[in-house]
């Protein structure tokens, strides 16, 4: 039950040892995969509260063209600040979007996710969302550097949908852009 200089010297030991060099290759390919597919973004705030909240770590996909109402998106830094912003796409291009009292109208419609707001002086009379860009907000209105302070994101500063919550634990689950998890 052990290994001599020979090598292993029980079949069990000989069989484990063949099994690692391939285990090893396809753990390193399954990483580097997840690696080229999937970012990881961290929740650094409250501004997402109540649907996320400080140090949630997120899966981002990498390549991403098309936002949808509802998807939360990672933002470059290149939008406002060091790091990359978390938010929530309210409106996309075409879209007339409006604030008022912290609450957000799309086309007419109130938003359907849930938002924490106390109501403010802030707002944006009916607005259309130009095209390759999008209005994006917090869904803690009272915490949130998102357009309202910096306008419109372009489509070309959106780094990829926020599809799932992995850490902590108690937090693990699958984003949809209806704000819900499943």
């Amino acid at each position: 039950m052990g290994f001599t200089i020979d090598g292993p010297k029980h079949p069990q030991d000989q069989r484990s040892a063949l099994l690692l060099p391939p285990l090893a290759v396809l753990l390193g390919a399954v990483f580097l995969t997840f690696r080229v597919i999937f970012a990881v973004a961290t929740v650094e705030g409250g501004s997402m509260e109540p649907t996320l909240y400080p140090w949630d770590y997120l899966l981002v996909t990498q390549s991403y063209d098309t936002p949808r109402r509802g998807d939360i998106i990672s933002i470059s830094a290149e939008t406002k600040g060091s790091k990359p912003l978390i938010k929530r796409v309210i409106a996309v291009a075409g879209d007339t979007v409006q604030v008022a009292n912290e609450r957000a109208t799309v086309n007419g419609a109130p938003e359907p996710w849930p938002v924490a707001a106390v109501p403010s002086d802030y707002a944006l009379p009916p607005t259309r969302v130009p095209p390759d860009a999008v209005w994006v907000m917090g869904d803690n209105r009272d915490n949130s550097l998102d357009s309202r302070s910096f306008g419109f994101v372009p489509l070309r500063a959106v780094l990829g949908r926020a599809f799932a919550v992995y850490w902590p634990p108690s937090h693990a689950r699958f984003l949809d852009a209806s704000g819900g998890s499943h």
